[in-house]
């Protein structure tokens, strides 16, 4: 791991990414402590009001203030939005959202693609033809289309009475991104997972693995699957972008995240309405999207350049 980080603050793109990451996950953790007033707020004759625009103790007590302790005057570093409600804390809010979806999802991707990828690569066969040709049907349809459909499924009251009984104070649209999401992106983690299996099951230590007598259940979990680590840390991490980008596309379709619940693509949605008006709106929720998803981006190519052993032979 060492070896791995000084090699990734030497590769220049790799670095800006791992900056990147590293900044959206403390505005995710911190969200709290960060941001300077509520996120769900709304501060009666506060709304519209540009980045910079401070409020006093005496306008945070005509606007109703009472939220639990959060600061009653301050400034409004990215200005208000059309409900008085500050944009820098829904923007720091979104980020905790926006993360734990990507991660989640992404595990939930990881699972089934390396599940599927390596049982079909090792056995190969009639079970390789059948789980590559489940692989092509869900390939087949468009992620999100896909995601659509099944947060349509789960939008009825006994689903969400079930989602709301298991997830407690967890928003239970939360819950459906995680199985729409997890369940729709794992068709590129299966191939390439795939093709590393095809290739290692034919080398030598595995040869001498099945001639001391290890069972397969054991060479595939200690010596294939730890043998997948390096593809597979790249593909989570750009699977963890592409999975933010799909969250904020649902939300700003309305299927994702509900109001009051901070989203980047719901704060997008709304401001598009208000954009010539009241451009902060948009402008900075879009661009933590578009810097978040960059991030993870640059970091997966530069793990890429890191862990391909194909890659240190070129340079």
């Amino acid at each position: 791991m060492r070896d791995l980080l000084r090699q990734l603050f030497r590769h220049g793109s790799g670095f800006v990414g791992l900056v990147i990451v590293f900044v959206a996950v403390v505005a995710g953790l911190f969200c709290g402590t960060l941001s300077p007033f509520s996120p769900t707020y709304q501060y009666r004759g506060q709304e519209k009001l540009p980045p910079g625009s401070a409020i006093t103790a005496d306008e945070a007590r005509q606007a109703s203030y009472a939220d639990n302790g959060q600061r009653s005057s301050g400034t409004f570093i990215w200005g208000t939005d059309s409900s008085g409600r500050d944009v820098y804390s829904r923007v720091l809010h979104g980020a905790r959202i926006s993360l734990l979806v990507g991660v989640v999802a992404t595990i939930i991707n990881v699972l089934i693609g390396l599940l599927i990828g390596t049982v079909s690569g090792y056995f190969g066969g009639w079970t390789d033809t059948l789980l590559m040709r489940l692989t092509d049907t869900f390939f087949a349809f468009p992620g999100v289309l896909l995601a659509i459909i099944i947060l349509a499924t789960l939008n009825n009251d006994e689903v969400k009475s079930v989602l709301g009984s298991i997830s407690g104070s967890i928003d239970p649209g939360i819950w459906g991104l995680f199985i729409a999401l997890g369940l729709t992106g794992w068709t590129g983690i299966a191939r390439v997972i795939r093709g590393t299996v095809i290739s290692l099951r034919e080398k030598e230590f595995i040869e001498a693995a099945r001639a001391v007598g290890c069972s397969n259940s054991r060479i595939i979990l200690l010596h294939i699957i730890p043998n997948c680590m390096a593809p597979l840390t790249v593909l989570a991490t750009m699977q963890v972008a592409y999975n933010i980008l799909s969250e904020a596309g649902l939300s700003f379709l309305g299927l994702g995240i509900q109001p009051p619940n901070a989203s980047w693509g719901g704060m997008l949605s709304t401001a598009k309405n208000y954009f010539y008006d009241m451009p902060w709106w948009g402008i900075f929720p879009g661009l933590a999207l578009a810097l978040t998803v960059l991030g993870f981006n640059l970091l997966g190519d530069g793990l890429r350049d890191i862990l391909d052993p194909r890659m240190k032979v070129r340079t």
